[in-house]
């Protein structure tokens, strides 16, 4: 049997090999075994991944860092670096300095070991950080190196009954208005009874300054206390009678957010108010703001007052991360909460519909938003779920796992996750082995494509910021330099074909290249003028060439590989996959590519002639035609690979086919 056949794309990246025998799927005929070092692009090729620039060193190489985006616009947006106590700041691929050329830093309330639990989110240039264990955060960019990050001035927050009330009489001397000041009458019996014994037992005291008081259906803020018989306070919500209320029927409310108690882990904007939730003391409680008054969490029952709801279920689920598309998203160990006002109103103190669609749970990595679609990572680690809401659709809540073709893809667990969305659309995640993976992602074209991306070190931390063009991906890469651990903040570049590279340019041309302190003692891939140039080693910051180079990139040496799957081919005597057959005549169609190889074999692209060995190979785009001799039973695959840093973009393959049954 003899058959033309062609691999049109690779949609399908690279598939688990739980799968190696499914070829009666169409995702085995788009998929691959093995894509390394690569990424699949939606048109579906499969291109080089992009090298990575060197930015800087992060503060401390012995501890972990964390990337955290904040963008304001395309225009003005900027990667923060999370350490051990600091914040460091990067803008354009560059790290911004102080006028001695120091990198600008603030202080931070996190240490290291809190770094992978934060949680945040933006609106305008304020940014909002929360973890369990410190004061919510506001940040605040005033100038290009004149940050605040600050505990959140809380004008009012949550407050709760969570020290028991005196067990007395309590009467108010006004009932309004809001402003106006109250004095707080306590007393063992109900006034007017004569006659009252002496005040025994526990009363006001000092630590009630600050506390709230519910009384005769209105609120009163204590702002000084007198004697533990009599406090003064301010008036904040009308009170329906100056008549004194009977033990158990008023309440004395202090902040629920202590360190004692814990603070809110997890946080978002909704409806023009911050969301908090998920302290340690209230693991399924969610607090909103009033309406466009983010600082402000005094609780009432007006449409836009701030608003305190604990989620009921069958078991205790703490809520981990809050998210939002037509409605706010409550994600907790153990499921996914849908919260609406069950109409098309905004939610209210007293309208809100909970419901719980999915019992898949998720981690602390923190979710990413893609269309219409929240992403998030499985609370065991290894799988992506895709969670959709639209309400206006017959099926309003659907899940999917991203991972299910891929099972090995996550293999040790994620630790991060980030999203790119232009010039194509990524998802990317770090394993706990330090290899990142990728998934490229069109809903539209059904592309769900994973790929895997190794280093001379560990991927630690990924985040994506907009640029003016596209997006932006930088990474914490940790590297064995000269002996030592570092760690480097890096960025992604699709012109750079190594890692942790740097570019420099010479009008005159030069043979001795500087600025390689950041990989003393290694050795390192170097193109000069569009050219593969022997290996150096980086000796005192600097290597020397062979020859004057006008412009070189040199950096860390990477390969791509691609390894096809066994092709499976219909015949009348069934399947081939177990049939004695080879490939021969195989066609690989790229554009723009040189240099790579196939089988080990380097494909010629360069087309000899006068002058040119001494000039870049051209890019060659269109159809290379490629032999294999030989008959095999069993797997039968193709090894293609990008070894040198050029670039590589494989279109399709077309091959000659052919079976010789047992």
């Amino acid at each position: 049997m003899r058959a033309n056949l062609i691999k049109t794309n690779f949609t399908a990246g690279e598939i688990s090999p739980r799968l190696m025998g499914r070829v009666d799927i169409s995702r085995y005929a788009n998929g691959a075994k093995v894509i390394e070092n690569g990424v699949v692009v939606v048109q579906g090729g499969v291109i080089r991944r992009p090298g990575t620039r060197y930015a800087a060193a992060a503060k401390f190489g012995d501890k972990k860092a964390r990337l955290i985006p904040y963008v304001f616009n395309r225009s003005q947006a900027y990667m923060l670096e999370f350490g051990d106590g600091y914040m460091r700041i990067y803008q354009n691929g560059k790290q911004l300095v102080n006028e001695d050329d120091t990198p600008y830093e603030i202080a931070s309330p996190y240490t290291a070991d809190m770094l992978s639990a934060i949680n945040y989110v933006q609106g305008a240039d304020t940014m909002f950080l929360v973890h369990q264990s410190v004061k919510p955060q506001r940040l605040q960019r005033r100038g290009q190196t004149d940050w605040v990050l600050e505990p959140a001035p809380f004008v009012v927050e949550p407050f709760d009954e969570v020290r028991d009330t005196p067990q007395k009489w309590c009467k108010p001397s006004a009932k309004e208005f809001v402003g106006s000041s109250v004095t707080l009458t306590l007393s063992d019996s109900e006034p007017g009874d004569n006659p009252t014994p002496p005040l025994t037992g526990a009363g006001w005291a000092a630590q009630d300054v600050g506390s709230y008081v519910r009384i005769n259906d209105g609120l009163i803020l204590i702002t000084s206390v007198t004697s533990s018989q009599t406090a003064t306070g301010t008036i904040r919500g009308d009170l329906t009678a100056t008549q004194a209320a009977s033990p158990g029927s008023w309440t004395r409310e202090d902040t629920v957010w202590t360190d004692t108690f814990g603070y809110p882990g997890a946080v978002t904007l909704y409806q023009q108010r911050l969301v908090l939730a998920g302290s340690p003391k209230y693991p399924q409680t969610i607090w909103w703001s009033e309406t466009g008054v983010y600082l402000s969490f005094e609780l009432g029952t007006n449409d836009d007052d701030a608003i305190s709801f604990t989620l009921s279920s069958d078991q205790l689920n703490p809520i981990v991360h809050l998210a939002q598309m037509n409605t706010l998203i409550a994600l907790t160990y153990g499921g996914e909460f849908t919260i609406t006002s069950g109409t098309d109103a905004a939610i209210t103190p007293t309208n809100i519909s909970v419901k719980n669609p999915s019992p898949y749970g998720c981690n602390g990595i923190r979710p990413v938003r893609v269309g219409t679609e929240i992403m998030f990572i499985q609370r065991a680690g290894r799988k992506l779920y895709a969670v959709a809401y639209d309400p206006d659709s017959f099926v309003s809540y659907s899940a999917n796992d991203m991972t299910v073709l891929a099972e090995h893809i996550t293999a040790g667990g994620v630790v991060d996750m980030a999203y790119q969305q232009q010039p194509d659309a990524f998802i990317w995640l770090v394993r706990n082995d330090g290899v990142a993976v990728t998934m490229a992602i069109d809903r539209a074209q059904e592309v769900i494509a994973w790929s895997r991306q190794i280093t001379d070190g560990a991927f630690e931390s990924l985040a994506s910021i907009p640029s003016d063009t596209d997006d932006v991906v930088y990474a914490i890469v940790k590297r064995q330099v000269g002996g030592q651990t570092v760690r480097y903040v890096e960025v992604f570049d699709s012109s750079l074909y190594t890692d942790a590279a740097v570019t420099g340019s010479s009008e005159t041309g030069a043979t001795t290249w500087t600025g390689l302190t950041h990989l003393e003692g290694k050795t390192v891939d170097v193109v000069a003028d569009g050219s593969v140039m022997p290996q150096a080693v980086v000796s005192d910051g600097q290597i020397t060439l062979s020859r004057k180079a006008n412009s070189v990139e040199i950096g860390l040496h990477f390969e791509s590989t691609i390894q096809t799957l066994s092709p499976e081919v219909a015949t009348s005597e069934g399947t081939t996959q177990n049939a004695k057959k080879r490939t021969s005549e195989v066609t690989m169609r790229f554009l723009e590519t040189t240099g790579a190889e196939c089988n080990g074999q380097v494909i010629p692209f360069r087309r000899f002639g006068p002058q040119v060995l001494d000039k870049p190979a051209p890019l060659f785009t269109g159809d290379h035609y490629w032999g294999k001799l030989g008959w095999e039973r069993g797997e039968d695959t193709l090894l293609i690979q990008q070894r040198q840093p050029l670039p590589f973009h494989l279109l399709a393959i077309i091959f000659t086919f052919t079976s010789n049954g047992g």
